[in-house]
């Protein structure tokens, strides 16, 4: 039963992400002010007149990337479907610790994302200029706190959890 819920679990947000994919790739107008009404953009930005909704190979593009990693995400389901349950192989690690000792690429790369987490939840505002970058139909008051700070912080806090979990296991072998 655990593996039945897993399985439709993941085959929702499979298909959810195929379907963002399709939608950006054949009507990013629509994708554009589904977004805008989604993140309430409108609340913390106005929009720049500038900008031409009618250039959007890149978002078309990307479209078709998503589409197609979100067609492969569902295939995976769908195999175990018609195949009845999940392959029995089993995953090894790629670099195993030599002689029990200690994984020091898992605890670099640890601690470079505790430290990444820390540098979020204390300065936010380094958001601000990536913010711009990704989203030139909006205009981003530089005196105006964007509402995504709250969030930001929270994924630097989520970050700074995930870090320490890491570092604990990898400490503990």
């Amino acid at each position: 039963m655990k593996e039945i819920l897993i399985l439709v679990g993941y085959f929702s947000i499979a298909a959810v992400f195929t379907a963002f994919g399709f939608l950006l790739l054949f009507s990013p107008k629509r994708v554009t002010r589904l977004l805008r009404w989604w993140t309430s953009a409108d609340r913390w930005s106005s929009t720049n007149p500038e900008w031409d909704l009618g250039r959007a190979t890149e978002s078309r593009i990307a479209g078709l990337i998503l589409g197609a990693m979100g067609l492969m995400f569902t295939a995976v389901p769908l195999y175990w479907i018609f195949t009845s349950g999940p392959s029995q192989v089993v995953p090894v690690d790629s670099f195993p610790p030599k002689a029990g000792g200690v994984n020091w690429g898992s605890l670099v790369i640890s601690c470079g994302v505790l430290f990444l987490g820390g540098y979020l939840v204390l300065n936010p505002r380094v958001i601000l200029p990536w913010a711009r970058r990704t989203m030139p139909d909006r205009i981003l008051p530089d005196n105006a706190p964007p509402i995504t700070f709250p969030v930001v912080r929270l994924i630097g806090a989520l970050l700074i959890a995930f870090a320490l979990y890491e570092i604990a296991l990898t400490l503990k072998h």
